[in-house]
């Protein structure tokens, strides 16, 4: 009934704080059975000293690997994160690695009416929170099942290393590999 639905949104919420523990459990019984692990929200892959991070999701995200080791080759101190979930969101973790970089792209696979993708939304407000004051820029790609190529997200990373030596970034959201193969500003 409409009287209960802010008691019912309120259990909602508390039932999606309880489930990281849930989640990080049979990450943890999946390692004990097949030896890998996967009780984390996220995998971050080579961030330890990155100055910008890319944030995805879902299969794109082992094209993001070779485009970071390809980066790593020449020099540039780049990462990657996999979001495991969005729900519960790994606001928590995504805050902690927004303290040690300067900029966090974010690409979205999805666009929602409005001016972003659903990830970055969630990212900007995780990390925002507690007045941090990392760069967020939000890419939008891969609509309708099209290719994200390594060139793509390299393009992605550059543009995120150059916008970590400004004091701003250039705009919140950008369009990826269009049909003329334009990253749209």
């Amino acid at each position: 009934m409409p009287d209960w639905a802010m008691e019912f949104r309120y259990n909602n919420g508390q039932a999606m704080e309880r489930s990281k523990k849930k989640f990080t459990e049979a990450g943890l019984a999946f390692r004990k059975a097949f030896g890998r692990d996967y009780s984390t929200l996220i995998e971050e892959y080579r961030c330890e000293d990155a100055d910008a991070l890319l944030i995805i999701a879902g299969s794109a995200a082992g094209t993001a690997k070779v485009a970071v080791d390809h980066m790593r080759e020449r020099g540039k101190k780049v990462g990657m994160v996999k979001l495991r979930a969005f729900r519960p969101f790994p606001g928590e973790e995504l805050r902690k690695l927004a303290n040690r970089v300067h900029t966090i792209g974010v690409f979205d696979r999805s666009y929602v009416h409005g001016e972003f993708g659903p990830i970055h939304t969630e990212v900007k407000s995780s990390v925002y929170t507690l007045g941090g004051d990392v760069k967020v820029k939000g890419y939008i790609g891969g609509l309708g099942g099209r290719d994200i190529t390594e060139a793509d997200l390299e393009r992605i990373l550059d543009d995120l290393l150059v916008l970590s030596t400004k004091n701003k970034i250039d705009r919140e959201v950008q369009w990826v590999a269009l049909r003329d193969g334009s990253l749209r500003w």
